[in-house]
């Protein structure tokens, strides 16, 4: 599944990379940004949610693998047997869990604009966890209107 998983508390917003490459830290940008830093492949079949534009080389995951809260996120060279690179983002809609340990979820900072950091934060269920998914086909017709 390609697309852009958007901010639920500011639709304008979406999850991104500051620069594609290893160790890129995971910030909100805007959701009109240049594809190449907003766009994912979310793989349901392995939970490794990795960045287009690297052709599945780049992952998401945690930094230094230190499952705590505030954590950033930033890419990874993707590792299928590292569960720090892996998500669960089926069992409860609109949230982004960790499989490395479920109680912990991708979070926005400080529910704040474009530019804010994207860590690791345990689950509270608030509105900085919430994401929503936009599939690529959904994004083109968006663009076009």
């Amino acid at each position: 599944m390609i697309g852009i998983l958007k901010y639920a508390a500011n639709q304008e917003l979406a999850l991104g990379v500051s620069d594609q490459q290893k160790d890129a830290t995971a910030i909100l940008l805007r959701a009109d940004s240049s594809l190449d830093k907003i766009l994912w492949n979310l793989d349901p079949r392995t939970g490794v949610i990795s960045l287009s534009a690297s052709d599945g080389a780049l992952a998401l995951a945690i930094k230094n693998k230190n499952i705590a809260s505030g954590t950033d996120l930033v890419l990874q060279l993707t590792n299928l047997n590292e569960p720090t690179q892996k998500w669960d983002f089926a069992s409860k809609p609109g949230f982004i869990f960790s499989q490395a340990n479920k109680s912990y979820v991708i979070d926005d900072q400080t529910r704040g604009g474009a530019g804010t950091r994207v860590q690791l934060f345990e689950f509270n269920g608030s509105i900085a966890q919430q994401w929503k998914f936009i599939a690529l086909d959904r994004v083109s017709a968006l663009a076009s209107e």
